[in-house]
């Protein structure tokens, strides 16, 4: 790509491992729609991936069935982070202050699940992104653990290029995302103005 980056799908089958040598080539990582769930050793490497500075971008949302939508829950677990409840629609009109949420105020959610906080101290999380309700519906958190940094938005339709124009603000969530997740000195970006 003329920006110097690459993507590559990987863990298309059920079948292949995760392990340490699998993430090693990468910088960030997007989940979205897994193929099964990951054992507990499988979630131990990944969140030593993110730790050492790994970005990552995970979703949710593709089939609207828990069974498969949270599967990302077996990798997402050691950073206390997890989807849960029953589906939320918006559009995300509020946001807290945070460099992934510069200048936004409408951003697509549609059919998705709430981010649920599962505590611990191994990371730091911040809820960045709400949907009105009785209670307020977190939809979107800023995950850091160690040098690594997670975006996790609870729905899928923000990947979709065909929303961009009704949410003209979704390429520069994008950015400011992958600004605020890639390693430091690996992707410099600068959101849009």
């Amino acid at each position: 790509m003329k920006s110097g980056t690459s993507v590559q799908r990987i863990q298309t089958t059920a079948s292949e491992p995760m392990t340490s040598a699998t993430l090693q080539p990468f910088d960030v990582v997007v989940l979205d729609c897994l193929t099964r769930d990951y054992t507990a050793d499988e979630a131990r490497t990944f969140a030593a991936w993110v730790s050492a500075g790994g970005g990552l971008a995970a979703m949710s949302g593709y089939h609207d069935d828990t069974s498969i939508d949270w599967r990302a829950n077996s990798l997402l677990a050691p950073l206390g982070v997890a989807y849960g409840g029953d589906r939320v629609w918006g559009p995300v009109m509020k946001f807290a202050p945070h460099a992934m949420t510069a200048g936004l105020s409408s951003v697509t959610f549609t059919g998705g699940y709430p981010v649920s906080d599962l505590g611990g101290v191994t990371s730091t999380r911040t809820p960045i992104a709400f949907i009105p309700g009785s209670p307020e519906k977190t939809v979107g958190s800023a995950v850091q653990m160690g040098a690594g940094h997670a975006f996790v938005w609870g729905d899928e339709w923000i990947e979709f290029d065909s929303e961009w124009s009704a949410y003209p603000q979704i390429p520069q969530l994008w950015v400011q995302v992958f600004a605020w997740i890639s390693p430091m000195t690996k992707c410099l970006l600068n959101p849009p103005k």
